[in-house]
């Protein structure tokens, strides 16, 4: 984990940790010196055990932690502060590989490493019974963590082992350090992840495992680290906190995912896996989206999709009777495994269960199956709490063998996994279950190991000829073991394969079973029990016994089974010979011939005997066995394609063939050659040396000595830097090249030089500041403090802020003011001690002594006095008595929270500032706030308050940073966006004067749109204006104005781009067009377009004006080929071939499967295929495109298949099918829907609900009614889909007694409108007769919508778009929105009647651009505001009519009585006819002049809306530089 300074300051003074580098040693004592910048530079001793040298030699860079440290005299570190000797973790060097494999199990990763060349160093497991069995399979010594320690000690540590320990135990960590180790592949436990389990996560200790292996692997400068585990832990929300700890370790991810096996393997199996790599790692971008997308094909050429146990040859069909026994279900698994409750999600797909057998039947997988899961539980989870099983399920499952069941076997599990034959498991199977569901699959680990590989690049430990994944599968299909011929054989504790006839002994049927450890054969290959010799003891008497003749107990001579390899005697000279006893020792041999030892009954003798007579063993054999497993008794790791011929007894046999039983047999092998390349490392040539199967290591040294002329003893054969066995054989090994190296002297030849030579622990040093410094680096880390620097600290009297410096002793007292008072040049001030002035050429060191020290600021109003502090570093504390000190809570200039301290009650706050850098080289400004208000750095300890926090922070230097990179970043930005040039310096000066620089500085790397956005935000914060809005206006302007010039530009584009590349590129003209009198014309240059000559000259238009005005020149056919913009842009169009195609009508269906409504939702993984089988009519062509397919949960989230609650997505059909498709809706849970080509509601399709039935009804209804397209499922019941014009005659069938409301006729392929604001009731015979009538001839009223408005449906387009009937105006707006009509203009007519205009030109092109849509939006809202205008207006004139009515009605009252009262008011029936006359003139003069009101008014709304739209364009093309300027083509 990457750490601040102040916390390596603190682990290594309290012995916690410390990074170290070996100098040298001194007498048997370590010398290191400190490796971290944040240390002072040390060198100290270390007292380690005896014998560490052989461990950490010089120059190894190592860690201790848990230490004690002592600074007295000089620095030493005694030893451990825990029980135990003081032991290093070795660091690994750069060119270290080595291989560590963490919770190993049984060898998963390993068998991967191996297969790409490497094999791990380590292997680390805590159980002891994983462990041995592990040793078993791999062949190499198992250590207990002490024993390890102590044979690493001693030098004797093994090139591989077996670790027995625990990730918690650091000595682990350290046993593995010691080897070297670059790379860890590790699993770690699984139960805290697992969704089987309770997911404890983190908080259990198995979760805390992975925590651990990643903070040790990185704090050992790991290069990969690659995990494993269920793939429930990428849903586990403490992975986060794991990946953060991954990123603190200074580490990336990688690769990470979720890998699934099948079909590759017989097994369902996933595995969430992972690789990290440190972040100095340089990763190409494309390599790590090449490990993102290597996954495992979902169909292979030899098994296709599927797979199975049969396919694979995984299942046992020899299984023996003490097996069927073992893996049979006890009573409690079986009545668990009954329960319906228990059965996992994944088992509840299907039909409904109704009985105990259904339930067992859900759980029982066939041969011809694959292995569903494989856990380590497997087998006992029956045992596990009932309610964890009621929380997760009983994931338990058996396997039909004939009419029986029984558990998977642990080798039926193991190859499944892709184990080898090879593999030995423990004879108790619950055991062997265990390993197998812990284990890693050989695919999963082959597939990230590969990955790492490619990850790791130039530091890949691996070898591999793996390219691809097809590689990567054969590889895995060549190492996978199958049963075969094979039955499981116990051997003591252990289960192999073997032979049937080597396996057992064939017993009647009544021969009882001993399954004992002691009637077991015996295995010659298990490390600790010895061959069995097949020989018996005859009776002799004792005086006759040769006293040579070992002891041989009767237990260990009696008769076995199985072959036994005896005794092969090394060949001095000479050749061997058919029939040579000397596989015996001498002591056997006498009594061989004596006589005392005979054969046992059932086995013979079998000589291997080399081709060329350079070798033979001999091996006793069963008498039923074959050619193969004799040879491989001698030779284990032999293969049929390792040998031409094989002979027994004279004749040629096969591999497999059985071996005569009858006599003692001899076979000869004929081996094949095969090359080898030996690389040793003291010449400069290589050797190609033709081994066979019989080569071991010691005769590969042999001949490369011979060949090099060196001793055979001084050899040692690497591969990958490992030294390789002697008795090993070559061909075991798949490296195809080795390196030859000599064995060095133990004796180092640094011990043999003096001392002073001996330091190799010196670095490259230069001078900073007068001042040796080791190892000068761009960090952020501090620069450690030597003895000879002295730290001062002062308060500055302008700012108020604390400066603290380290100078070196033998600097002047001038340097030291001039770095604590940069910004006092004009007057330097002056040091006194008591009053007393200092030389300012005096050394820093006179200071130190002096007491009480001032600085004294000069001028006319000198600044206050200011005491000057100074700090040692390694200094002791003034005092320790308690009295004195003071408990305060600091939080320190690089803490991120405060910690307690105890200071001393005379410190001022600049002291205390100051004894934070006293370590390190650190020159800062520093201020000190408590409650956030900065205090005064004069004042002591004693006199703040104690009882709050105290930060110190780290500011800006006296007088303010410099700032010119923010200046010149600034200024670009600003002047881009519309400042003056002349202004822009004054605007970035008023910015950087009120805004953070440190803020500025974070996000300048920023794309400049995101810092653009920042920078606003924090000027509106600011109160600060970046760009007035003049300079905005400007800037807008000029935008506009360059947007014109682009467009012009433009206007003409494709023409003019290609005369500008026909200008700049050669034009190449086919003269062969060109005759003359029957004859073609040749090419000439212009310059020869002269007089008399003959031929075309193709020239620009420029250069065609030259040979202007045209006269006749020459009598010969002469003429110039001119090539212009517009012949260009033409191209010569008339003679491109052309065709035309025939549009297909189309149907755009919407369709869900739902998944409740499904019997196997396991069946919609391929929604297509599952279309496919439920709807005939969409198999063969029918389907044109199909998109967004995709599964979703019940929050329309897109989600995995298996958690999804529906499949969504659409697909285009042929609309001669549509129909037919449609009927299917409703079945096996699909359901369609037909869609507009923009997704919105087919107004050809009308519904009709059905409610209160369930689907199955509505669906069988739906069948029975002609003319019914599918059952389309609503919001609250389940609908019937047909035609619209069929809706009526449906209706009547369906539901004969409902309401059936009037609908006019519906046209297929018509178009849709809406007829607006009509405010008269009509039906829509009626409607439809009116617009008939008006001249739209093919339009139908279908039925009214709200508002006022009729729904028309028309196969031509209206006439005109606004007209009035009866007294109301009204519009029609076409529905289908992409298609635009063109644009309309009001006619002055009587009844107001809009017009449709006529295009004068057709349109190039028919494509909908986003300006069409804004010219379409706006004139919809235009048309919208006409309609609500007219029908404004149309309310104002009822209202004037109103008035003239009541006016009316008044005059004839008042006329009727002036009749009554003319009798008696004669005088007044003139003057009433008068008063009459003039009102009457006065409403006829009113109504006129409301008529040209609203004329003018009309008039002024068209001219407005024509200006309007014509602003609307002209905006528009100006908005938009990309726009093209339209241009009419004849």
């Amino acid at each position: 984990m990457v750490e601040s300074s102040g916390k390596i300051d603190e682990d290594f003074f309290q012995g916690r940790r410390a990074k170290l580098f070996c100098a040298y040693y001194d007498d048997g004592i370590c010398h290191a010196c400190t490796m971290d910048k944040a240390l002072p530079k040390l060198t100290l001793k270390v007292m380690f055990v005896k014998g560490i040298e052989s461990i950490l030699p010089v120059g190894t860079t190592f860690i201790l932690e848990n230490f004690a440290l002592s600074l007295e005299e000089s620095p030493v570190i005694s030893g451990a502060l825990t029980e135990g000797p003081l032991l290093p973790l070795v660091l690994p060097k750069p060119a270290d590989r080595g291989i560590a494999e963490i919770f190993a199990g049984i060898g998963g990763w390993g068998m991967a490493t191996e297969a790409f060349g490497a094999l791990p160093l380590v292997s680390l497991e805590k159980d002891h019974a994983t462990a041995k069995c592990h040793a078993q399979n791999v062949m190499i010594p198992m250590l207990e963590t002490k024993e390890a320690i102590t044979k690493g000690l001693a030098g004797e540590l093994p090139a591989r082992f077996i670790l027995v320990g625990d990730v918690f135990d650091s000595r682990c960590w350290i046993v593995m350090s010691w080897k070297r180790i670059a790379h860890y592949f590790a699993s770690p436990p699984c139960q805290s992840w697992s969704g089987a389990g309770w997911q404890q996560g983190l908080d259990s200790i198995n979760g805390q495992a992975m925590e651990v292996c990643i903070e040790r692997t990185t704090m050992l400068n790991a290069k990969s680290l690659t995990m494993e585990n269920v793939p429930s832990i990428q849903t586990h929300p403490d992975l986060q906190q794991i990946k953060k700890l991954i990123n603190e370790c200074n580490y990336v991810i990688g690769h990470e995912g979720i890998d699934e096996i099948y079909p590759v393997l017989p097994i369902k199996r996933k595995r969430w896996m992972m690789t990290i790599l440190p972040k100095g790692k340089s990763l190409e971008l494309s390599t790590i989206e090449y490990a993102k997308q290597v996954k495992f094909p979902t169909c292979l050429p030899v098994f296709g999709a599927r797979n199975s146990l049969a396919l694979a040859r995984a299942f046992n069909d020899h299984i023996l009777p003490w097996e069927q026994e073992a893996l049979k279900p006890s009573a409690d698994a079986m009545e668990l495994a009954k329960d319906r409750s228990l059965l996992p999600r994944h088992m509840l797909n299907g039909p409904t269960i109704s009985s105990q057998e259904e339930v067992i039947k859900r759980r029982t997988i066939g041969q011809w199956e694959p292995v569903p899961s494989l856990m380590s539980c497997y087998g006992g989870q029956h045992e596990l709490p009932r309610d964890l099983l009621k929380h997760h399920g009983l994931h338990s499952w058996f396997v039909k063998d004939g009419e029986h069941i029984r558990y998977l076997s642990p080798f039926e599990g193991a190859f499944a996994l892709g184990f080898s034959s090879k593999l030995i498991l423990p004879a108790d199977f619950r055991s062997a279950h265990r390993l197998i569901g812990n284990a890693i699959s050989f695919a999963h680990s082959t597939l990230q190991t590969w990955r790492t590989h490619l990850l790791l690049g130039q530091d890949s430990p691996f070898r591999t000829d793996v390219l691809g994944i097809s590689d990567l599968v054969d590889l895995i299909f060549d190492r996978t073991g199958r049963f075969g011929d094979n039955v499981v054989v116990k051997d003591g504790s252990f289960a192999r394969l073997a032979f049937p006839g080597a396996a057992e002994r064939k017993r009647s049927p009544t021969e009882e079973v001993d399954s004992s450890e002691d009637s077991q054969p015996k295995r010659a290959r298990s490390l600790d029990i010895s061959p069995t010799v097949p020989f018996e003891v005859i009776g002799m008497d004792p005086c006759e016994v040769d006293l040579a003749m070992p002891y041989l107990k009767p237990s260990d001579l009696q008769a076995v089974s199985v072959a036994a390899r005896l005794y092969t005697q090394p060949l001095d000279q000479g050749a061997f010979e058919e029939g040579s006893q000397e596989f015996l020792p001498v002591e056997h041999l006498n009594s061989w011939e004596q006589g005392r030892l005979v054969q046992v009954a059932n086995m013979i003798p079998c000589q291997l005997l080399h081709e060329q007579k350079i070798w033979t063993e001999f091996v006793w054999l069963p008498k039923d066995t074959n050619i193969g497993f004799a040879i491989q008794q001698a030779l284990p790791h032999s293969l049929e394609c390792h040998f031409n011929i094989i002979q027994h007894d004279i004749a040629e046999v096969g591999f497999h063939d059985p071996v005569n039983p009858e006599q003692p047999c001899t076979i000869f092998l004929d081996t094949v050659k095969i090359d080898r390349l030996v690389s040793p490392t003291f010449t400069q040539d290589s050797l190609l040396v033709s081994v066979d199967v019989c080569w071991k290591f010691s005769d590969l040294i042999a001949y490369v000595a011979s060949q090099c002329g060196v001793l055979p003893s001084k050899v040692v054969i690497l591969d990958d830097h490992a030294p390789m066995p002697d008795a090993a054989f070559v061909l075991q090994q798949l490296t195809t090249s080795f390196k030859a190296a000599l064995v060095t002297s133990p004796l180092d030849t640094r011990q043999l030089m003096p001392k002073k030579f001996c330091d190799f622990a010196k670095t490259k040093e230069v001078t900073i500041a007068g001042v040796k410094v080791s190892n000068p680096m761009h960090t952020d880390n501090a620069v450690p403090a030597d003895s000879a620097a002295v730290r001062f600290a002062a308060r500055n009297p302008h700012w108020g802020s604390i400066r603290s410096i380290a100078i070196n002793k033998q600097e002047s007292v001038s340097k030291l003011v001039l770095m604590l008072f940069p910004d006092f040049l004009d007057s330097i001030p002056n040091v006194t001690a008591e009053s007393a002035l200092i030389d300012p050429s005096d050394p820093v060191e006179a200071l130190i002594a002096k007491p009480k020290l001032e600085v004294h600021f000069e001028g006319f109003k000198p600044w206050p006095v200011t005491d000057l502090e100074f700090l040692l570093p390694f200094g002791q504390p003034t005092t320790n008595d308690p009295a004195y000190l003071v408990p305060l809570w600091v939080q320190g200039p690089f803490d991120y929270r405060a910690k307690r301290v105890q200071v001393d009650k005379e410190w001022t706050l600049t002291k205390l500032a100051a004894s934070y850098l006293v370590l390190h080289r650190s020159n800062l400004t520093m201020i000190v706030l408590q409650h956030g208000k900065p205090l005064d750095p004069r004042q002591t300890i004693q006199h703040v308050c104690s009882d709050h926090e105290i930060q110190i922070r780290v500011c800006a230097l006296p007088g303010g940073a410099k700032s010119e990179d923010l200046v010149k970043f600034l200024e670009p930005l600003l002047m881009k966006r519309g400042v003056p040039g002349d202004a822009v310096k004054a605007r970035v000066q008023s910015v950087l004067a009120k805004l953070d620089h440190a803020t500025i500085r974070a996000h300048m790397h920023d794309d400049a749109q995101t810092f653009w956005g920042y920078l606003k935000q924090w000027a509106n914060d600011a109160k600060l204006r970046l760009i007035t809005p003049d300079e905005l206006k400007a800037q807008k302007k000029a935008g506009r104005a360059e947007a014109r010039v682009q467009a012009a530009s433009s206007s003409a584009s494709p023409a003019v781009q290609k005369f500008q590349e026909a200008s700049t590129q050669q034009v190449v003209i086919d003269t062969s067009h060109f005759l003359a009198n029957g004859l073609q014309v040749p090419k000439i240059d212009i310059n020869a377009f002269a007089p008399d000559s003959t031929g075309i000259a193709v020239v620009s238009p420029s250069e065609a004006l030259k040979c202007m005005p045209v006269r006749s020149l020459s009598v010969q056919p002469l003429a110039l080929v001119v090539l212009t913009i517009s012949l260009l842009g033409v191209e010569f169009q008339h003679k491109l071939p052309q065709t035309k195609l025939v549009e297909t009508p189309v149907v755009v269906l919407e369709l869900m499967i739902r998944k409740d409504l499904v019997n196997d939702w396991n069946e919609v993984q391929s929604p297509l295929a599952y279309l496919g089988l439920h709807i005939p009519e969409m198999r063969k062509d029918a389907v044109i495109e199909a998109w967004s397919i995709a599964p979703y949960d019940k929050h329309r989230w897109k989600s995995k298949h298996d958690y999804a609650d529906y499949i969504h997505g659409f697909c285009k059909v042929r609309l001669a099918v549509a129909d037919d498709i449609l009927k299917r809706s409703g079945v096996a849970g699909i359901f369609l829907a037909p869609k507009t080509p923009d997704k919105k509601r087919d107004l050809a399709y009308s519904l009709i609900q059905i409610p209160g039935k369930s689907l199955d009804e509505v669906v069988s209804l739906s069948k029975d009614v002609a003319k019914t397209l599918g059952v389309v499922e609503c919001a609250a019941n389940y609908a019937i889909r047909t035609r619209r014009e069929h809706i009526h005659e449906v209706r009547a069938k369906i539901l004969p007694q409902s309401v059936a409301i009037q609908e006019g006729l519906v046209q297929s392929d018509a178009d849709w409108f809406l007829l607006k604001g009509l405010r008269n009731q009509t039906t829509h015979e009626n409607l439809t007769a009116v617009l008939q009538t008006m001249g739209w001839k093919e339009v139908h009223a279908v039925r009214p919508t709200r508002g006022g408005a009729w729904l028309l449906n028309a196969k031509s387009e209206p006439p005109f778009m606004y007209f009035q009937i009866n007294d109301t105006y009204v519009s029609v707006v076409k529905l289908d929105k992409k298609n635009t009509g063109p644009k309309t203009h009001i006619d002055k007519d009587v009844h107001y009647q809009v017009v449709h205009a006529t295009p004068s030109h057709t349109p190039t092109s028919t494509t909908s651009t986003r300006i069409d849509e804004l010219q379409e939006r706006l004139t919809n809202i235009i048309n919208d505001k006409i309609a609500d205008k007219m029908r404004e207006t149309q309310s104002q004139m009822a209202d004037i009519k109103s008035a003239v009515t009541a006016l009316d009605h008044g005059s004839q009252q008042q006329q009727a009585a002036v009749m009554e009262i003319k009798k008696v008011q004669d005088q007044c029936s003139a003057r009433v006819d008068v008063m009459q006359q003039s009102m009457q003139q006065a409403i006829i003069d009113g109504n006129t002049t409301i008529l040209q009101k609203m004329d003018a008014l009309f008039q002024q709304f068209g001219k407005s809306v024509e200006t309007r739209l014509t602003a609307i364009e002209n905006k528009v093309d100006e908005t938009d530089p990309c726009k093209r300027a339209k241009t009419s083509t004849s």
